[in-house]
């Protein structure tokens, strides 16, 4: 099955599988942040910035 991710105006036809690993990309984000942030608290807030980004300009939909 084919998903559309769209960010902003821009759409892209990508893979179930795809769309899987970007969501498991944004989770192990969390994990890293989380983990850094007792050292590192520019590498956290960069982390959750990326993640938010996706989370908040990413749309799945189903290209059917």
């Amino acid at each position: 099955m084919l998903y559309v991710l769209r960010t902003y105006s821009i759409y892209y036809r990508v893979s179930q599988e795809f769309t899987l690993k970007l969501v498991l990309l944004i989770i192990e984000l969390d994990k890293i942040a989380s983990l850094a942030y007792p050292f590192v608290l520019r590498t956290k807030g960069y982390a959750n910035d990326l993640k938010n980004h996706f989370l908040t300009s990413i749309r799945v939909e189903s290209a059917d």
